[in-house]
């Protein structure tokens, strides 16, 4: 609901079809992700975990509530303010991610890991469904307060949920390396298990290339569809639907999860994101979404297991 008000906000803001607005939006957002995520990391195993993702809910809600504000009291909100608060909340996203992650761990047995985190990410991609939904009616009536503020009030109450979570406790006892020393231990420790490297390295291109059309998406909507560009919550909702069926495969699948089978959902993620570069309508477009959510969530989550 956040992300996709804000990319409402800017095209609005910056006039339709201004893609280059709302490209700078997704560096705000995700940049930070970039920079911040391996100390993120070191801080995972520094830092009580539970903590950490209270505190970043707080920050979150804080910078939802600001942007609440912002758009309450001006029609026509500054886009630098736009894409600082972006930022702010981007940086808040970065430090939960290890944490987070490292959670799901820590609440159940070890042969419960590969799903409860397949069910992580589909709880997650319920909200890449039900966001954009909700998101689409507030970006028709260009009332984007409420989107931001209803976002607030849902990472309040995850803060208070989280707080209130029961997790095995792990060491945090400090040590000599320090920050860059631990970073480095990291990256030894990737490279000692075998497929770990090439995993993050695929991750990293998935994300870098096989995301990228995301910012495109309210433009492709209004520019090649025809549509009118608030319709494109309908077409990230689509990629949501077939994103949690793609992550309930993964968890419900009897076969070890491995690098080959998800080289093979991605290329299949391929071939479906060039099918939805062609399409003509939003019917169309909106059916290679849901296949394309299928194979990247698939893709991800058996890496990520």
């Amino acid at each position: 609901m956040s992300h996709v008000t804000l990319q409402g906000l800017v095209e609005q803001r910056a006039d339709d079809g201004d893609t280059l607005a709302v490209t700078w939006l997704f560096v705000a957002l995700f940049a930070p992700q970039l920079v911040i995520g391996p100390f993120a990391g070191v801080l995972a195993d520094r830092l009580e975990r539970r903590r950490v993702v209270v505190a970043c809910y707080c920050s979150a809600a804080v910078v939802a509530a600001s942007l609440a504000t912002l758009t309450a009291i001006s029609d026509d909100p500054p886009l630098l303010a736009v894409y600082l608060l972006a930022l702010a909340l981007g940086t808040s996203f970065s430090f939960i991610g290890p944490s987070a992650g490292a959670l799901v761990v820590n609440s159940v047995d070890p042969d419960d890991v590969a799903s409860a985190i397949s069910m992580q990410a589909a709880v997650q991609n319920v909200t890449r469904v039900a966001g954009p939904i909700l998101a689409a009616g507030i970006i028709a009536s260009e009332r984007f307060e409420i989107g931001f503020a209803g976002f607030a009030a849902a990472t309040t109450v995850a803060a208070i949920l989280m707080s209130r979570t029961r997790v095995e406790a792990h060491d945090v006892s400090p040590d000599s390396l320090g920050v860059f020393g631990r970073m480095a231990v990291g990256f030894r420790h990737a490279r000692e298990r075998r497929p770990a490297i090439l995993a993050i390295v695929t991750v990293g291109v998935a994300s870098m290339f096989g995301v990228a059309h995301t910012a495109l998406i309210p433009s492709f909507t209004s520019e090649v569809l025809g549509e009118d560009a608030g319709r494109f919550g309908v077409i990230v909702a689509a990629t949501g639907i077939g994103a949690i069926v793609g992550a309930m495969t993964v968890g419900y699948s009897k076969r070890e999860p491995s690098l080959a089978r998800g080289a093979v959902s991605l290329v299949l993620y391929g071939v479906c994101l060039t099918g939805f570069a062609l399409s003509e309508t939003l019917v169309v477009a909106v059916a290679w979404q849901v296949v394309l959510g299928f194979f990247y969530f698939t893709t991800m989550t058996t890496i990520q297991t």
